[in-house]
């Protein structure tokens, strides 16, 4: 008899309800509970901002803790901070970790159709019979779904996702396959009591509505003690930026607030802005100095360090590094470990995205070559060596290290900030109305007080209510 079986049988009849959850919340663990006792393979719980997913998610694994192993995952370094923290509420034989680690997932160049793809480096850690979260599922594509199920099967573990259908899904995907599938899929609807009268949520509220059809909501400042919605000018947006970013708080935390955008560009206008508030001219001088916290914005596999980790600048010499001006920086990956890496500097992007462009060109020209008539065996060669070329040039030869105190709203998709300074205008120069109703609605949740904008969404988004004005929208 398997584990799932033995635990199934065990508990089958009596569907766990905490006595502390508000009615949607215990109808949703009752049917996951009723589910997971029941042996199904995989089950879901979908809510949006508010309704008390992880409270809920805490409760309903309390009852499996101390029977079975679980295992917290998320497909983000960062949400797996949060699954620590449900970890230790939720007592028990209970570990975390990300997605990819605990499926033994690393991108390894494909060059058969040269492109970077998941690929198995060792066997999944799951344990035999466990009860296996999945958080952030919003975020789970169609490749990484295939590897969840397929090591699940093998260690005869059973499956929850958790997540918000409407953040922002995977790319070319208009939803989750996560969210989809056989097995029960249980919804969180109900605002807590706390969290009703929440300006932040009910501004959510408004653009889920928007994107089931309903009217275009107009940013106003609303004040509230638990976190507020405040609308500023520039001037006034930018002398609160200046206070949070200067703050004591965010030098003792990193986290503390995040200016977040659409584009890369204003992402990188806002971190130049922040850097010389905090570093002075030094700033202005160099792209990197000692002392400074930065961000990893591509992996380093022989570090352990992931997308999203935040990494201490030791020492950043300028060097040129295969013919393009760069860094050779000393990071400090963690208390014992200290890295050297290369960082193309700003006067460089010129010229690394020109050998970029070549390296792909090169090796798009062969793929095609490929796909109208069988190649030798050296040209054959020649196309993957391209497609191998590229892939080290782009991800092996150089890391992308930023600026932490701005973000793009993909990149901030699974982090939590006290406060939240968001660029209206810039999420506004998305031309699709559904992608910029995901940008905002997660741009707003991801703050944990308040959140502060500034500037104004087209009015193209208003059309169909010509009698408002647009000040503030």
């Amino acid at each position: 008899m398997t584990a799932r079986a033995r635990k199934t049988r065990r508990r089958a009849g009596r569907a766990y309800v905490p006595t502390d959850l508000n009615p949607d919340q215990a109808r949703a663990v009752a049917e996951l509970s009723a589910a997971i006792d029941r042996g199904d393979a995989a089950c879901r719980l979908l809510g949006f901002a508010g309704t008390g997913k992880s409270f809920a998610t805490v409760r309903l694994l309390r009852a499996y803790a101390h029977e079975r192993p679980v295992l917290l995952t998320a497909p983000t370094n960062k949400a797996t901070a949060v699954l620590r923290a449900m970890a230790e509420a939720i007592g028990g034989q209970v570990a975390s970790t990300t997605t990819h680690k605990a499926l033994g997932l690393r991108p390894e160049v494909d060059e058969d159709r040269g492109q970077m793809r998941l690929k198995q480096i060792r066997s999944p850690e799951i344990p035999d019979g466990a009860l296996v979260l999945v958080d952030e599922a919003s975020m789970v594509d169609a490749t990484l779904l295939r590897y969840i199920h397929a090591a699940a099967q093998a260690a005869d573990a059973q499956l929850l996702f958790v997540g918000d259908p409407y953040q922002l899904p995977p790319i070319f995907a208009g939803e989750s396959p996560a969210f989809a599938g056989a097995g029960v899929t249980a919804r969180l609807t109900q605002i807590v009591r706390q969290a009703a009268d929440h300006p932040i949520l009910a501004m959510t509220a408004r653009i889920r509505a928007a994107m089931d059809g309903g009217d275009m909501p107009y940013f106003t400042t609303q004040r509230h003690a638990a976190g507020s919605l405040i609308l500023l000018d520039s001037a006034a947006f930018e002398t609160a930026l200046w206070s949070a970013f200067r703050n004591p708080r965010y030098a003792a935390d990193p986290d503390d607030c995040r200016v977040l955008s659409w584009t890369n560009q204003r992402t990188r206008d806002y971190n130049r802005l922040l850097r010389r508030a905090l570093l002075g001219e030094r700033a202005d001088r160099d792209a990197m100095l000692p002392g400074e916290i930065v961000v990893a914005c591509t992996p380093i596999p022989s570090a352990r360090v992931n997308v999203g980790d935040f990494l201490t600048v030791e020492d950043a010499l300028p060097v040129d590094h295969q013919g393009i001006p760069a860094y050779r920086a000393q990071v400090q990956v963690n208390r014992d470990e200290v890295v050297e890496v290369f960082a193309v500097r700003p006067e460089g992007y010129a010229a690394y995205q020109e050998k970029l462009s070549s390296l792909v060109k090169t090796a798009r020209a062969l793929q095609r070559e490929a796909e109208y008539r069988p190649l030798t065996d050296l040209e054959d060669r020649r196309r993957r060596e391209a497609w191998i070329d590229f892939f080290a040039f782009k991800d092996r030869s150089f890391v992308d290290l930023r600026p932490i105190h701005a973000s793009t709203v993909h990149k901030s998709q699974g982090s939590t900030y006290r406060q939240v300074f968001v660029d209206l205008s810039d999420i506004g120069r998305n031309t699709r109305r559904d992608v910029l109703l995901r940008l905002l609605y997660v741009a707003l949740t991801r703050a944990r007080g308040d959140v502060v904008v500034t500037g104004k969404l087209p009015d193209r988004l208003y059309a169909a209510d010509p009698t408002q004005d647009g000040v503030g929208g």
